[in-house]
């Protein structure tokens, strides 16, 4: 039966980003942004049941947090979003150059 050592390196070695023990905060940071969800959850698990380094939980959470959002999000129409409210056709507001 395998030790929590030999374990621990098993685990490791199925992991996106290699040698990820050994990475610091920094670049592990540099290297999740083009990361999928599966990985970053992989990563998060893996995280909190070996290392625990809280800054990096954080970082992993946020990513992923991140990714989630704006996969449910709708695409804005038009691409630049709905219009001021002032400078809508129609409206006036008092003072404008229209009246």
């Amino acid at each position: 039966m395998p030790d929590e050592r030999q374990r621990k390196v098993a685990d490791q070695e199925d992991l996106p980003l290699n040698d990820y023990d050994h990475l610091p905060r920094v670049s592990i940071e540099g290297s999740i942004g083009a990361m999928e969800e599966d990985e970053l959850e992989q990563l998060v698990r893996y995280e909190s049941a070996h290392r625990q380094r809280t800054p990096v939980i954080r970082l992993l959470t946020a990513r992923l947090r991140r990714l989630r959002h704006r996969s449910r999000a709708p695409a804005p129409e038009g691409g630049y979003g709905p219009a001021p409210r002032n400078s809508r056709p129609g409206r006036h507001t008092p003072g404008s150059p229209s009246e």
